[in-house]
This record gives C-alpha cells, structure tokens and sequence, in this order.
C-alpha cells in the first residue's frame, strides 16, 4: 500500500472521527436539554393551582350562600311567625332581610362566575397534564433511542481511533507531521480528490504536468494552490 493510499485513508477514518464527535456533542446536547419538559411541568403545576383556587372560592361562596339562606330563614321565621309585636323590631328584621338576601343574590352572582371559570381551569388542567405526559412519554423515546446512538458513535469513535494509530504507525513521521500541519491550517482537510482537472479542495484547476504526476503515482503530489495532497477522482 503506498503512502497515498495510507493517507486517503487516514483523512476519511479522521473526517469521520470529526463528524461523529460534532454529533456527539449534539446528542448530549439534546439529552440535556429539558427544556420543553420543564415548561410543560410549570404550565401543569399552574394550570393545577389556578384550578386548586378557583375550586377553593367555589366552595367558600356556597357555604356562605347557604349560611346567608339559613339566616334568612331565621329572619323570616321571626318576621312571619307572629311572635314579634314591636314595630321598631319589625323594622329591624324586615331591613335585615333585605340584607341578606342582597349578599345572597351578590354571592350568587360571583358564584356563577367562578362555577365557569372553575369549569375552564378544570379544563386547562385536564389539558395541561395530557401535554405533559405526552411530552414526558416522547422524551422516554427520544432519550432511549439517543442512548442507545450515542452508545454506537462512541463505539465508532473508538474504532476510527485505533484506525488512525495503526495508520499513522505506517507512515513516514515527516509525511504524518506534513499531514497534521495540512489538517490544522486547512479545515481538517489535506487529502482530497481531482476532478476534471480541478482540486476539490480549492476548485482551482491543476495543470497538465501534475496531473501526468498523479497518473504516474510515483510520489505525493500536492495542489499548486492550496497544498493539499491530491488523488486523481475521474
């Protein structure tokens, strides 16, 4: 195996290495980010107080309908039962009743109101919590599936890593340094392929004496442009 074909293979098994690294980082980035969860779990813990409360104040205003209904009865009693003789006391009761039932139809009225903002928060909470257990059951999936990938790519990583070491052992040290000093200064890229005459590194177009070079195969040829080192692709 010559050293251009020593090279071409250590420049996929790192281009490789490097995509699978960037991709590692994406799913570590994503089984940290519990983003969408947290805010599903607030708006449930909401939406659940905000019924919690409503369901609270409808409680509170039926027992004080039914304590103010009990009064009136009580009023009422004494007014129609004959039992109460002095005008002034008459006066009294029949003020007092009208009291009561002007609280009674106030608290009835606000009674309403929360009966149907408490049927909507009961709804918004019935919703809520459907949300968050599908966004709960979608990340048990997602995150098994990421585990199980990012398992497979460190996996791969290791392999492509051993790949590149016996490759560079195989390798001259002065062309593996020329080599690393390609990849530092050129995007990762030092190897790459001719193409109808042009470098697919850098699109410029090599002439006609390295291209007879290439063909030869006699020794590493190097893009007169870039410098990167060139295989014939047609």
């Amino acid at each position: 195996m010559t050293a251009l074909d020593l090279l071409r293979q250590l420049q996929a098994a790192d281009s490789a290495g490097e995509l699978e690294h960037a991709r590692l980082i994406q799913v570590r980035a994503i089984l940290n980010d519990r983003g969408e969860f947290e805010a599903a779990r607030t708006e449930h813990v909401e939406r659940a107080e905000a019924r919690r409360k409503l369901e609270a104040q409808q409680r509170d205003l039926e027992l004080e309908v039914e304590t103010h209904r009990q009064q009136l009865v009580d009023i009422e009693k004494k007014l129609y039962g004959g039992t109460v003789r002095d005008s002034k006391e008459l006066q009294n009761l029949t003020r007092e009743s009208t009291q009561v039932k002007n609280m009674i139809g106030t608290r009835e009225d606000r009674l309403l109101q929360v009966l149907d903002d408490a049927e909507q928060a009961a709804a918004a909470h019935v919703q809520a919590e459907k949300h968050l257990r599908a966004v709960v059951g979608e990340r048990r999936k997602t995150e098994a599936s990421l585990l199980a990938e990012h398992k497979e790519i460190e996996r791969s990583i290791e392999a492509h890593r051993q790949e590149r070491e016996q490759l560079r052992a195989q390798l001259e040290p002065s062309v593996v340094k020329h080599y690393d000093v390609l990849r530092k200064r050129l995007g990762g890229v030092a190897v790459v392929g001719v193409t109808q005459r042009t470098c697919q590194g850098c699109r410029v177009s090599i002439n006609a004496h390295v291209e007879q070079r290439l063909r030869q195969g006699a020794e590493i040829v190097h893009c007169q442009s870039c410098g990167r080192v060139l295989f014939l692709d047609d």
